[in-house]
């Protein structure tokens, strides 16, 4: 989408800001929205999505701190959710479209395998919210393949959740930076790998438990990622390293062949994080290759091997 050099309007602001309460991707951050509109977006955060700006009418959009006389700043954000609003149609018109819109005989396995992506990936694979991961549970959704077969036979009697959705959408519209936020895809390649399915799990560890997984590697920190590290709860640390290992474990077994090769890379830490290279986001390039360290049993700050429980002890003594 091509930058809009016409000035903001309260009629663009309405229209957009009406749409995007009930859209799925309201609380996705807006620098993913930008990037898929070919933009960008001027802040980073977790706490910058659409939803944080669309509780302001026209008027008071600007004097949202960072907006402040930003008239540009305020056309950015209207062309990049108006972009998005192509990718968020009511999901019965898109489940047709699945069919029509693209090729003629098209269906979502063909879809999937135009993008190399195996629909016999484990459901424990996919990065959902709560109401995805329910759904999935409720309906004895295995995987990729079930939950779209699923979609296929009931899409016109169900209300998706949001996730669910928002993945459909971006696999119809070959969306390959979308639908990396929910499957293990690779951006600007083809299939699903390893680094990205331990890259999505690095993601969903919260970010003061990365800051402390990257202490704990002797990976320097600013003065605030450090701070934030202080008032660790140190079995509610134990408790998200777990289950991120068994995710792992489900990972590596899927990928048999990539897991042989990253723990052949473990013992060196500049090894495994060549390998999560193509996640190409450094910061979860380094969580992903500390995190997978840990998993293979190797100490992340000495390269020794040795038992998970004592970095969970660590941890809890730092």
């Amino acid at each position: 989408m091509s930058k809009s050099s016409n000035p903001p309007t309260a009629e663009e602001w309405n229209s957009v800001r009406q749409h995007f309460n009930e859209s799925a991707f309201a609380d996705t951050e807006l620098t993913v929205l930008a990037q898929n509109a070919g933009l960008t977006w001027y802040f980073k955060g977790k706490g910058e999505t659409a939803r944080k700006y669309l509780a302001y009418d026209f008027e008071d959009l600007n004097s949202v701190p960072g907006m402040v006389g930003k008239k540009s700043r305020i056309r950015r954000l209207i062309d990049i959710l108006q972009s998005t609003v192509a990718f968020d149609e009511p999901f019965a018109e898109m489940a047709d479209g699945i069919k029509t819109d693209i090729d003629a005989d098209a269906d979502p396995n063909r879809i999937l395998l135009r993008l190399g992506i195996d629909p016999d990936l484990p459901s424990g694979l996919l990065h959902f919210n709560a109401a995805s991961v329910a759904l999935l549970k409720e309906q004895s959704l295995e995987t990729l393949g079930h939950l779209l077969a699923y979609v296929d036979r009931n899409a016109a009697q169900i209300e998706l959740p949001g996730d669910c959705k928002a993945l459909l959408n971006c696999l119809v519209h070959r969306d390959g930076i979308g639908t990396a936020r929910y499957l293990p895809f690779r951006v600007g390649g083809k299939g699903l790998h390893l680094a990205e399915s331990i890259g999505l799990i690095a993601r969903d560890i919260p970010e003061t438990m990365q800051y402390a997984l990257l202490k704990r590697a002797g990976i320097d920190l600013k003065d605030a990622e450090y701070a934030a590290t202080s008032d660790l709860d140190a079995e509610d640390f134990e408790k998200h390293l777990t289950q991120a290992s068994a995710r792992i474990a489900i990972a590596c077994n899927w990928f048999k062949q990539e897991a042989e090769e990253l723990s052949a890379k473990v013992g060196s830490a500049t090894d495994t994080e060549r390998f999560f290279v193509p996640l190409n986001h450094p910061h979860r390039e380094r969580v992903a290759a500390v995190l997978a360290r840990i998993h293979f049993g190797v100490d992340p700050a000495s390269g020794k091997r040795s038992l998970f429980s004592s970095i969970l002890k660590a941890v809890g003594r730092s």
